[in-house]
């Protein structure tokens, strides 16, 4: 009952911001900025698609085998497209967990604590890199507020797994004391080494991600690579806010007003966005949602 009331409120913000959006910015100018689009621009931007989905699918497939799986890269490849297909619907991408299913000789558990993991890197990724649009307006005590979290961050979240790994472990211990145990397993894969790794691999990424956003925009708007740089870090904190199905609405809608601080247009900065999770989140969810489809027919 809960989960269907939380869904219709989902879908009723979706409709409201969609509509609000598409009303504000009028049909026509919205087929007028996609027409006259550069599709040379575009083109470029999905070009890097698979430069996006091999980097990410590279991270999470080191996390797995660090902790133990013998699995093939082919698996984690899999398991990355799926979790953006079930990602497509839940907050925060939280659907992502059904990674682990394709890792049956780990502890579900502790990979699920993984899965968690590799999101909380990817989320301290994009604050570290917003600090570029915090300094740009002058906004010095939260830039430093914003690299101390994310430091502290990486810190507590080591601190916290080891002692969720000294909680007991033998047979009359509680449950919930063997469940968490076994997510700070996870902390043998977080050395110093490995995090270095894991975290030069997700700002290579948002690189990347910067990169297609700027081919984007110009394709629609020419203007310079600072816009990208600044303005997609603060658009991609708004799919943080659950109220809507993919971040549909929000992420738009931020980006109108982000992207205002830098002479966009509206209809294009609402384009770029889209745009970019068409191809990135939506276009890759699908085709691992396909796959799933196919792995459940077999299996039936």
């Amino acid at each position: 009952m809960q989960k269907k009331l939380f869904l219709s409120i989902k879908i009723f913000f979706t409709l409201i911001l969609t509509v609000y959006l598409i009303r504000a910015q009028g049909i026509s100018r919205i087929y007028d900025t996609v027409a006259a689009g550069d599709i040379g621009s575009f083109l470029c931007a999905c070009a890097l698609i698979p430069l996006f989905i091999l980097l990410k699918v590279i991270k999470w497939h080191a996390m797995a085998r660090n902790s133990g799986t013998k699995e093939p890269f082919i698996s984690s490849l899999r398991s990355v497209l799926i979790g953006l297909g079930f990602g497509l619907f839940t907050p925060g991408r939280a659907g992502e967990i059904i990674r682990i299913r394709y890792y049956p000789d780990v502890d579900k558990v502790m990979l699920g604590g993984l899965v968690v993991i590799d999101r909380i890197i990817d989320l301290i990724t994009i604050l570290l890199v917003s600090i570029y649009f915090f300094a740009s307006r002058k906004l010095l005590v939260l830039t430093i507020s914003i690299f101390i979290i994310c430091i502290m961050s990486i810190f507590l979240m080591k601190y916290v797994l080891n002692l969720l790994c000294k909680l007991p472990s033998e047979p009359g211990a509680k449950r919930i004391h063997i469940f968490f145990r076994k997510i700070g397993a996870g902390s043998k894969v977080l050395t110093a080494e490995n995090m270095s790794f894991y975290c030069g691999l997700s700002f290579i990424i948002w690189g990347v991600l910067i990169v297609q956003f700027w081919f984007i925009i110009n394709s629609f708007y020419m203007t310079s690579f600072e816009v990208a740089l600044a303005t997609l870090p603060i658009i991609q904190l708004g799919n943080l806010i659950p109220i809507t199905i993919a971040g549909l609405g929000v992420r738009e809608n931020l980006s109108v007003l982000v992207m205002h601080l830098y002479n966009i247009p509206d209809t294009v900065a609402a384009m770029s966005a889209f745009c970019l999770f068409a191809i990135d989140i939506a276009l890759t969810g699908i085709i691992g949602l396909i796959l799933f489809g196919s792995d459940f027919g077999r299996r039936t």
